[in-house]
Formats: C-alpha cells, sequence, structure tokens
C-alpha cells in the first residue's frame, strides 16, 4: 500500500517535458517554494491519511485474529474446571504457571493458577 501510494506521489510530481506537460497545482505564477511547500503539504496528508486507513484496518481485520500468545487480542472462550466447579470464561493470556481470563458470569478479570485447574474446553464459538 505504501509502494503504490509513494509511487503515486511520484508519478504526480513528474512533469512531461516531451509532452509539454509540467504540472500546476497553484497558480501559474505561484513561486517554486511556494508550489514546494504546497506539494509536501498535500503529501503529508495524503501519507496520513493512507497510514491511518492501514492502521484501521489492521485493528479491525488482523489484529483480532492473532492469538494472545502471539500478542494479539483474540480471546479464547473456554470452560475452566476448578474442583467441582465450573468457569464459563475468556482466556486472556495463558502461561505454564497461571491462567488470566475474564469470567463470563460476574465479567471480572481473574488470575488462576495453572495448577488448580484440572481441565479446559475451548468452545469453538463465544458463549451465550
Amino acid at each position: 500500500m505504501y509502494f503504490f501510494a509513494g509511487f503515486i506521489g511520484l508519478s504526480l510530481q513528474q512533469s512531461d517535458s516531451k509532452n509539454g506537460f509540467e504540472p500546476d497545482y497553484l497558480d501559474s505564477d505561484a513561486k517554486k517554494e511556494h508550489k514546494n511547500i504546497f506539494q509536501v503539504l498535500v503529501g503529508t496528508i495524503a501519507i496520513f491519511l493512507i497510514m491511518c486507513s492501514a492502521i484501521t484496518k489492521y485493528s479491525e481485520v488482523i489484529y483480532l485474529n492473532i492469538p494472545t500468545a502471539l500478542g494479539g487480542s483474540k480471546l479464547e472462550v473456554a470452560t475452566l474446571f476448578i474442583g467441582d466447579k465450573k468457569i464459563d470464561a475468556e482466556v486472556i493470556q495463558e502461561t505454564s504457571n497461571w491462567f488470566l481470563i475474564i469470567n463470563r458470569s460476574s465479567g471480572n478479570i481473574e488470575k488462576i493458577k495453572s495448577s488448580d485447574i484440572n481441565k479446559i474446553v475451548y468452545q469453538k464459538e463465544k458463549l451465550p
């Protein structure tokens, strides 16, 4: 995406002396330095908008599908069995020593020792 944006920017800046085309974004009597400032300003705004749209699409589409263990934000829906208790939760982070979960019934974020958990059943879809 950045390559195409840069390529379009370069092509807009180029003049075609063979065909007598020279881009005039401002008045034809404008000073050269004003034309350069205009190009820098418009280019900066265009790059900013392209970066914002790329970041937005990344956060909406890609980041949500990366597992938390790999640095993403995908929460895994699971049922944890602790003793004779059953907890419906969304797993935020899991390590060999502990689990960080969102308890679905209370809405609280809880940290549970891995050694306390008897069994974990991961769900394919979100619980109601």
